[in-house]
């Protein structure tokens, strides 16, 4: 089986561009007349968003470093976790943004779907 696509998909670059781009996507202003509508989407935008997250760390982990399952889920838990803490904590700190807690909680329910996800599908 060819698995060049992995090699290129789970990579620390891709990891840091895929952070690079929440971050950006957290700290950059929002003009509330022209976003969607849908109820709760931001929340459903943030637990999407870091189930990914969550996959390519996982992936990432198990492929390149081959660390132990435990070891795995447990880094991938606490740096995406901490990652999305440390974004609510910047946009708290940026006077156009706000930071929710529930945003923090739909981070962390994303980041255990995609560990959930990625257990599941054999690399």
């Amino acid at each position: 089986m060819d698995r060049s696509w992995q090699n290129m998909l789970f990579s620390c670059p891709v990891i840091g561009i895929f952070a690079f781009f929440i971050l950006i996507g957290s700290v950059v202003p929002i003009n509330v007349s022209t976003s969607i509508t849908v109820s709760n989407f931001d929340k459903i935008l943030h637990f999407s968003i870091y189930a990914i997250f969550a996959v390519l760390i996982f992936g990432t982990l198990k492929i390149k470093f081959n660390a132990g399952i435990t070891k795995i889920v447990l880094f991938t838990l606490i740096s995406a976790g901490v990652y999305g803490i440390l974004i609510e904590l910047v946009q708290k700190a940026i006077p156009y943004r706000e930071a929710e807690i529930l945003d923090v909680y739909c981070n962390l329910f994303g980041t255990i779907l995609g560990i959930i996800i990625s257990k599941v599908v054999k690399w």
